[in-house]
């Protein structure tokens, strides 16, 4: 039992570390794209930023892709738009992970929660507009006993892990913004990760904020 619980406490301190992609809107109709640690106040500059220049950043579908413009911290994308923006990335090349083994990286993001519906091959959906409830869908399916980390103000980080209906819900204490992350992999079929034939590794991330007056 004792390695059990070490186990999923390394999980849990993996998934809350590592580097991760998210999405931010401003008050002048922009979206911006940020790669590093938001929970440590960690950005990374243009130097990192440039191997993610392919991602897609949209409105409803990925067809409607908006050019990206690349600064000193992030990328930013002008959207005039109320509603749930996404960003999705799939063309990086596979390479070894920290376990020596090949692995290509799908990484996800979105802002807003208003969607009830699932847009992203990999996404935590709420069940309602603005809801605290989320399932957590892997081309359309729920996936169960899944890690995920929730951040909020201030600098706040709570666990959580998916249940039967790879559901769950969060707390939401204090206004201002939130981000949820979690991840999922699919070991190669073979069982062996090759550069040929990497494992599937998929990052998601959801930013979103509340109010004074919707705690």
């Amino acid at each position: 039992m004792k390695i059990v619980i070490l186990t999923c406490t390394l999980l849990l301190s993996s998934l809350a570390q590592a580097h991760f992609l998210w999405l931010e809107k401003t008050e002048t109709n922009t979206v911006k794209l940020y790669f590093g640690e938001w929970q440590e106040n960690r950005i990374e500059n243009n130097d990192k930023l440039k191997k993610f220049s392919a991602a897609k950043i949209f409105v409803a579908t990925a067809e409607n892709k908006t050019p990206l413009t690349l600064h000193e911290t992030f990328f930013s994308a002008p959207l005039a738009t109320n509603n749930d923006v996404y960003m999705t990335l799939t063309s990086l090349p596979a390479k070894l992970n920290r376990t020596k083994e090949f692995s290509h990286t799908s990484y996800y993001a979105k802002v807003g929660r208003k969607e009830t519906t699932a847009t992203l091959p990999f996404e935590l959906v709420p069940t309602v507009d603005n809801g605290n409830t989320f399932t957590l869908l892997l081309n359309g399916k729920p996936l169960e006993k899944t890690d995920i980390v929730l951040y909020g103000p201030p600098k706040w980080q709570k666990n959580y892990r998916s249940n039967g209906k790879g559901q769950i819900t969060i707390e939401t204490p204090w206004p201002g913004q939130y981000i949820i992350k979690t991840s999922y992999q699919i070991v190669a079929k073979s069982g062996v990760a090759t550069l040929a034939k990497p494992s599937q590794r998929f990052v998601f991330t959801n930013t979103f904020y509340v109010s004074d007056n919707a705690k």
